[in-house]
């Protein structure tokens, strides 16, 4: 079994229109939605709605982003594995692009 250095657990509350700059984790992320519903979107993919209940895994590496709906809170559990890695902000027009679209990408 591998050996994660650094493990992060954080609850997290946007507020409606919030989210995060885009950023990878260096060994995975695992959301879990206690709340409300947002986006989850990994570069170059269609951004997928999450909602109360729902796990979503997030691979090694892999960039993306995630926040709150336009119209509601978002409150979820994220477990970051290793390093975080950030970098630019989500541009309201991909934010807006977000609403509306996709399925929750489940555990």
């Amino acid at each position: 079994m591998p050996t994660i250095d650094k493990v992060t657990v954080n609850s997290v509350c946007f507020t409606p229109g919030a989210r995060t700059f885009w950023h990878t984790h260096e060994q995975g992320q695992i959301l879990q939605v206690t709340s409300g519903n947002g986006f989850v979107c990994l570069d170059g993919e269609a951004p997928q709605i999450i909602r109360t209940g729902d796990v979503v895994w997030i691979g090694a590496n892999e960039r993306h982003w995630h926040g709150a709906g336009s119209d509601t809170l978002m409150v979820h559990t994220a477990t970051s594995l290793g390093t975080t890695h950030w970098a630019e902000e989500v541009l309201e027009d991909v934010y807006r692009k977000a609403a509306g679209t996709g399925s929750p990408r489940l555990l």
